[in-house]
């Protein structure tokens, strides 16, 4: 069995990014994907470049699911009108997205350039992953694949698949376990 640690929302905030360094340099962590539409991008980079042996990844981000902070797309808004509200900032959730019609071309875009906005910086991410999930919205999964291996990305979701969710109120079936484990 092996077990993969990841961080993700680096570049959110800067306490985000001071935790993902403390846990990498106490050897809890290896991998972190970083919003590159987050606050604390410049400061993500400058506190992982650092560190080599901290595997990078692009957390694709197409919502903003809090308050604070807030996210909008490192394109102008006005390009992407389907992923964002009235000011121009991501809607909360990717059941949002779907309601209104998100354009997959335009959510392709924005990963894309997320990607790049990640390689100014000086980061160089190894993998892809979904920030809320949002690979399940129509059509977006193939296009993300897609762009993941032409720039030899991989997709964290076909190598470390995450464990199937129980319910909240439930007991935990010891045979339910055992089948997740063995698998």
């Amino acid at each position: 069995m092996q077990l993969i640690t990841r961080a993700d929302d680096s570049g959110s905030s800067f306490s985000a990014n001071r935790a993902v360094v403390e846990c990498f340099d106490h050897g809890l962590l290896r991998n972190t994907s970083v919003m590159a539409c987050g606050d604390a991008i410049k400061d993500a980079a400058e506190k992982f470049v650092p560190r080599p042996g901290l595997c990078i990844g692009l957390h694709v981000t197409l919502t903003s699911e809090w308050y604070k902070p807030r996210y909008r797309p490192v394109l102008p808004p006005s390009h992407v009108p389907t992923l964002v509200d009235e000011q121009g900032y991501f809607h909360p959730m990717p059941s949002d997205l779907k309601v209104r019609g998100c354009d997959p071309e335009e959510a392709l875009a924005v990963g894309v350039a997320q990607h790049t906005r990640l390689c100014q910086v000086g980061l160089r991410p190894a993998y892809l992953d979904e920030h809320m999930g949002v690979g399940w919205l129509p059509r977006l999964s193939e296009r993300l694949t897609t762009f993941a291996n032409r720039e030899g990305l991989i997709l964290a979701s076909s190598h470390a698949p995450t464990l199937p969710s129980f319910e909240a109120h439930s007991f935990i079936d010891p045979d339910r376990v055992a089948s997740v484990i063995s698998r």
